[in-house]
């Protein structure tokens, strides 16, 4: 028998209330929209806000708030009419609330995916002529909603997030994208999703040098 020191595991406390996972926390605020209770989605959003509140795994609940509000199921397939239906919901939700700075950050978000639901994913030469439009002007209409939202309160730290990368498209220098990510991060420096979207701009691909990223 070895002499080394013996290890003690203790059982799991069944009282011990584990974080929710993200696909349970994606139904419920699913849930919400579907019922169009944007009180309740305000109340989720400005928790997720105040307690910085994670899910298993890590990743701020507030950052997949906005994801499941934002893109309709199945958003790289969906089509036209998904997109506009839920461009209809968000509509809705920010006529009913319109000192939400959830609902604006949600319509801001929206119109950045919905400009790359245009563009598609692959590098620029891929990229149809046709789809350069609709690309531009969705992301424009993004960057409105956006500085709109930027005039309530309370401040939002997927604000930035989006931010980074809508500037990004419209063609902003690296220097205007540093300056939305050190107010990012002056106002939640835990908020990692900044940290990750200000490296991925930082790739030569966008607006980088070779090493600067991993610098």
């Amino acid at each position: 028998e070895s002499s080394g020191p013996k290890f003690i595991y203790p059982l799991p406390d069944p009282q011990l209330q584990l974080p929710e996972t993200e696909d349970q926390y994606r139904q419920s605020i699913g849930e919400l929209l579907r019922q169009k209770d944007f009180g309740e989605l305000d109340r989720a959003a400005n928790s997720a806000r105040q307690t910085k509140a994670r899910l298993r795994g890590g990743i701020w609940k507030l950052y997949v708030f906005y994801d499941v509000v934002a893109n309709p199921a199945g958003a790289g397939e969906a089509s036209n009419q998904v997109w506009l239906n839920r461009l209809s919901l968000l509509n809705e939700w920010v006529a009913a609330a319109p000192s939400s700075v959830t609902a604006r950050v949600a319509l801001g978000t929206f119109y950045h995916r919905y400009g790359w639901a245009a563009r598609g994913e692959g590098y620029a030469n891929t990229v149809a002529a046709s789809s350069w439009a609709p690309f531009k002007l969705r992301t424009s209409q993004a960057y409105q909603v956006l500085l709109d939202a930027d005039k309530l309160s309370p401040k939002c730290p997927h604000w930035y997030f989006v931010m980074l990368d809508v500037v990004r498209d419209l063609g902003g220098s690296k220097e205007q994208v540093r300056e939305i990510f050190d107010r990012g991060v002056a106002l939640e420096p835990g908020y990692y999703h900044d940290y990750r979207e200000f490296a991925h701009d930082l790739l030569p691909k966008w607006l980088g040098e070779p090493g600067e990223a991993e610098a």
